[in-house]
């Protein structure tokens, strides 16, 4: 009798592991597929408007009609076989889809994407959890636009999007999108107004977002009260502040100048001395570009090659999108003067990080952008990476690593 109950024991267990065994197995295939991908496709990308690679994939595990298959793509090396992973649960609407989204959104892992036609560009995996929230099929051509979460909840994403140091990647776009939201009224920069939006942001949280958001009257109003506002603890009005520096505008300037004693007693370090000296920085750098700006040919930078070196100059992190950006970077190649002053300005900078490094600091985003920088992705050569040297970014890198470790 005992043998008898043994043998149906195993008979009914052989099915189960049998069937565990297809699902490794199909699990591991799938995998195996989705490390050969490169970029996230559409289902009509290049001139004849074909099916991605990506698009192609997606279509054949969401056969297997199985959400754990993309569950476990989450835990994949690849930003595009997690990319993979949330796009497949988005689209089967599981209960935890948007959670499992809103986990990524500080993500900085690149990758090529591109949803329609023949332009692509490089994102973070940050920007597309984001773009998910607002638009859960940006891939198929034919598809509704419809949000994942409600609107009101991508602006509360957004403010904590712009919170985040480690989700600079992917501040333009939230930048953008508050900007939009205010100019339509859907909200007010007022302190109730923001709290309608988010709940969970600490006050300091809320005021350097505010300070990263797209430069505005409103916003700069919203800074420069708060600044003047001497009830509020100190680390809030150094925030408003910091986030001042970020405007080149005579009205910042002013409210700096006007509190610069006050914060001057703050601290040793005479703060309101320090942040009317780097509001002025900016404000001269970003008119040494003007002119830069307005030449749109090569030849024209050629012959302006002096002009482009005594602009690189810098040694905080308001020149990070210049250095990192692609205007002007063609000269790094031919000019080595050029060349030069952009390697001192990446370096003084990346030597200077633990002075922007407060909590309050909406400049401390500065060493996850390096990071990103020295990140190999598909379009370094628009990155400017590639105009530095070898010795520049094992330098740069030991830089970062004290930082992140001290």
């Amino acid at each position: 009798m005992r043998t008898s109950v043994m043998l149906l024991l195993v008979a009914m267990c052989v099915p189960a592991f049998a069937d565990e065994k297809r699902e490794d197995e199909r699990l591991a295939a799938f995998r195996a597929e989705v490390r050969t991908l490169d970029a996230v496709t559409g289902d009509a990308v290049g001139y004849a408007g074909t099916e991605g690679a990506f698009m192609a994939l997606y279509k054949k595990i969401r056969a297997a009609d199985d959400a754990g298959l993309f569950e476990a793509l989450l835990a994949e090396k690849s930003p595009v076989a997690k990319a993979l992973g949330l796009y497949g649960l988005v689209q089967m609407r599981g209960e935890r889809a948007a959670q499992r989204v809103l986990a990524f959104l500080h993500a900085r892992e690149r990758f090529q994407y591109l949803p329609h036609g023949c332009c692509g560009s490089t994102i973070p995996l940050g920007q597309f959890a984001r773009t998910l929230l607002a638009e859960s099929d940006p891939l198929r051509s034919k598809a509704k636009r419809e949000p994942l979460v409600e609107p009101q909840r991508i602006l509360s994403v957004d403010l904590r999007v712009l919170a985040s140091n480690e989700s600079v990647l992917v501040h333009r776009v939230s930048a953008r999108a508050l900007a939009a939201a205010l100019k339509a009224k859907t909200f007010e920069l007022t302190w109730p107004g923001l709290a309608t939006l988010e709940h969970d942001l600490s006050f300091l949280e809320l005021i350097r977002a505010v300070g990263r958001m797209s430069e505005s009257s409103a916003q700069r109003a919203f800074l420069v009260a708060a600044l003047r506002n001497r009830t509020l603890p100190p680390s809030f009005r150094l925030a408003a502040a910091s986030a001042l520096t970020r405007s080149s505008s005579g009205e910042a300037k002013k409210a700096l100048e006007a509190h610069r004693n006050g914060l001057d007693k703050l601290s040793e370090h005479r703060l309101g001395t320090r942040f009317l000296d780097i509001q002025r920085k900016h404000a001269a750098f970003l008119e040494r570009w003007e002119p830069i700006d307005r030449v749109k040919t090569w030849k024209g930078m050629e012959a302006i090659a002096e002009q482009v070196r005594v602009a690189l100059k810098a040694d905080h992190p308001f020149a990070l999108e210049r250095l990192i950006g692609t205007d002007g970077m063609s000269l790094l190649r031919s000019h080595p003067a050029v060349r030069s002053a952009h390697t001192k300005s990446l370096l003084d900078i990346a030597r200077g990080l633990e002075d922007t490094s407060a909590m309050w600091n909406t400049w401390a985003t500065a060493p996850y952008r390096l990071e990103a920088f020295l990140t190999p992705g598909w379009n370094d050569e628009d990155l400017g990476i590639s105009s530095v040297s070898e010795e520049t970014r094992k330098t740069l890198r030991e830089l970062l690593h004290a930082h992140f470790t001290r």
